[in-house]
């Protein structure tokens, strides 16, 4: 006959392993911790973005650029002026080109800002370069009266030089009968044209 003690004994559960235990333990607060670990993943994310976006923002619109010192590039050609200009991080510009009597063709006759200024870096620096002499054609004056031929070179933009006159011959009328520079070829604006004009008579 079996005892109270015993028939106890068999009514109860057997304990489980002790890493069984630690097993579901573990896995319940895994199960509860997941939506806090997946929401700090997700806010961290987030936050990495933000951060991200806002130092593009920064670096491409809001901060402010260095300044450097504008090289002075009167009187170089335009090609070393624009490679000296953007060697410093700035850009150049022409805003005009302008005809020059002394001062030879593409040479750098003015700058904006001058050089030796602190300015931004990015900035534009405006310059003016020179078209060298204004060249004129020479218009035919041989065989026009003097006061015709004044008149043309004022329309060419050119002007009387010397004047040295021949005995007149009789039955014929004044004309010009020689021309330094000749017709057609190109001089500076304003330039001088010698003449030899033989005196009418009739």
């Amino acid at each position: 006959m079996t005892d109270e003690n015993e028939i106890e004994e068999e009514g109860e559960l057997p304990a489980a392993p002790p890493t069984e235990a630690v097993a579901g333990t573990f896995g319940w607060i895994l199960k509860k911790l997941m939506p806090m670990l997946v929401a700090l993943i997700l806010l961290s994310a987030t936050i990495w973005s933000i951060s991200i976006f806002g130092l593009t923002i920064y670096r491409d619109y809001l901060k402010v650029p260095d300044e450097v010192q504008v090289p002075d590039v009167t009187n170089m050609e335009i090609k070393e002026a624009y490679e000296a200009i953007e060697s410093v991080g700035l850009r150049l510009q022409v805003h005009e080109n302008r005809y020059d009597k002394v001062v030879k063709k593409r040479i750098v006759l003015d700058q904006n800002p001058e050089g030796g200024k602190m300015v931004r870096e990015g900035r534009t620096i405006l310059v003016v370069v020179s078209l060298g002499p204004e060249l004129m054609s020479v218009p035919k004056l041989t065989g026009e009266s003097l006061r015709t031929a004044k008149i043309s070179l004022s329309n060419a933009k050119l002007r009387v030089g010397k004047v040295t006159f021949e005995e007149a011959q009789y039955g014929l009328d004044e004309e010009v009968v020689e021309q330094n520079p000749s017709s057609g070829k190109e001089v500076p604006r304003g330039e001088q044209v010698h003449l030899r004009v033989r005196r009418g008579w009739r």
